[in-house]
């Protein structure tokens, strides 16, 4: 029996009293748990125990179970539902064949379509087709890694360029891989047919040939372009000379054309006896938004032999020169790689670009080694002192001062001075003096150029092949 407590509380009259009962409350089960165990009750003991026990393999197993997920989600690269693939650069290991020789991996370099290079990475197709490609990389080609015989590329369909080049193509079209080892493959346009998603037939491996894959449609299948393999057209290292010379490569945020490669003999400042300079001409444009600093920029030199060079400054200035500090978004920037290299240098040789030490991302050009003339003499230096607004506010006039540093006299036309927006000429409207322009060696002149005033903010001045960059124009 619980006992009865009251509690009393005064009425409006004095005398009299209003008593509400308040019934106890029941002890918990918590408490008549504590009850029992203070009381030394053993059956409560062995309660106790066993709960304990329970819950600490309770614990273990989600622990487990936690880390069995964890261990699932690293196994390799999955694409999450509806966010951006994830992407595996496999790095294959260099084969030793004995103390001091290497061969590296083999693998593409770029894939050339019709008339446009692309850079090459790589990435694992996942079971079920999936490919884990990198958006970010529209502009190269994804190789799925190990495919040797048939060479399987996928292009990103986010590109309109790259739906637009293989719906271009035709019967008979070239196909061109241009391989780690310097070797070249070439291949011709065969079909170009559409595959469910999750055909995985294209993989195939049994006869040579290429296959381009257009990555990211919407739909339950995509566009698939088939080449034929042309061992007629085929070259091996040390074959041909001059391979890719000409033909712009996008590599990273940038685009290179090599010009031309050369052996430079002396005698010439600072070469060693024995010793020559090889130096390659080309042209980088800054395909990014923002200035770009050069200086992580790996430049190397491959000889037959499998010998590397490394750049040199010295070497570079005997041509063009180096990179400027800067390189300005869109402007093509001329210059000069240069390597010193023995005179018996073994040819040809490999020139190869990537945007930063260790990068995956290459671009590699084969070059004749070949003497080249002794250098000429500088036959002007040019230098632009002054840009404006003209005060009628319809042209741009420049001051340009040109020196002969020669021994003879130059002779400057109209044609050699012009201003350009993205290719297209702007008109020149006075010059003063009027051309052609005579510069008697030694001498200097001294010029004002007035053109049409370009609609974009920038243009592009160009004076007997110097280039200088035209700002705030608008």
């Amino acid at each position: 029996m619980y006992r009865r407590d009251s509690v009393s509380f005064p009425s409006d009259e004095p005398e009299e009293q209003f008593t509400i009962d308040v019934q106890p409350r029941a002890p918990s089960l918590i408490e008549r748990l504590r009850r029992r165990l203070e009381r030394g009750d053993p059956a409560m003991r062995n309660l106790l125990v066993i709960a304990f026990a329970v819950g600490m393999l309770a614990i273990v197993a989600v622990g487990l179970y936690g880390l069995s997920i964890l261990l699932r989600e690293t196994e390799g690269p999955r694409p999450p539902e509806g966010g951006p693939p994830v992407v595996e650069t496999p790095v294959g290991e260099p084969l030793i064949l004995g103390p001091g020789v290497t061969v590296p991996p083999l693998q593409p370099v770029t894939v050339t379509i019709k008339d446009q290079s692309l850079g090459v990475y790589s990435i694992r197709v996942q079971a079920g087709g999936t490919w884990p490609y990198d958006p970010k990389r529209s502009h190269q080609a994804a190789w799925v890694y190990g495919t040797l015989i048939n060479y399987i590329f996928g292009l990103d369909a986010g590109n309109r360029a790259n739906v637009e080049l293989l719906e271009s193509l035709l019967e008979g079209d070239p196909i061109g891989v241009h391989l780690s080892n310097g070797r070249d493959l070439y291949f011709t346009f065969r079909e170009r047919v559409r595959v469910p998603l999750d055909d995985v037939s294209l993989f195939d491996q049994r006869a040579p040939g290429v296959t381009l894959v257009l990555l990211g449609e919407r739909g339950e299948d995509r566009l698939v372009v088939r080449g034929d393999y042309n061992a007629e057209m085929e070259t091996e290292v040390g074959g041909g000379a001059g391979e890719g010379v000409g033909v712009p490569i996008e590599v990273g945020p940038v685009r290179v054309t090599v010009q031309s490669g050369e052996l430079r003999r002396g005698p010439l400042p600072n070469l060693p006896q024995g010793f020559a300079y090889y130096l390659v001409n080309f042209e980088i444009e800054n395909l990014s938004e923002a200035p770009l600093d050069p200086s992580a920029f790996q430049m190397l030199l491959i000889d037959a032999n499998g010998t590397r060079y490394n750049l040199s400054i010295p070497a570079s200035l005997q041509g063009l020169g180096p990179l400027p500090p800067l390189l300005q978004p869109g402007i093509p920037t001329p210059a000069t790689s240069g390597f010193l290299v023995p005179e018996s240098l073994p040819g040809p040789v490999t020139w190869e670009f990537r945007p930063q030490a260790g990068s995956e991302e290459v671009a590699q050009v084969q070059l004749p080694v070949q003497a080249a003339p002794p250098p000429a003499p500088p036959q002007a230096q040019v230098l632009v002192t002054a840009a404006e607004i003209t005060p009628d506010g319809t042209g741009v006039s420049v001051r340009v001062m040109i020196s002969n540093p020669g021994q003879e006299a130059i002779v400057v036309s109209e044609s050699d001075v012009s201003l350009t927006v993205e290719g297209m000429p702007l008109g020149l409207q006075v010059a003063v003096p009027p051309p052609p322009w005579t510069i008697a060696p030694g001498g200097t002149l001294q010029l004002v150029l007035t053109f049409e005033r370009p609609a974009a903010d920038t243009a592009l001045l160009t004076v007997l092949g110097y280039r200088f960059q035209l700002a705030r124009l608008r």
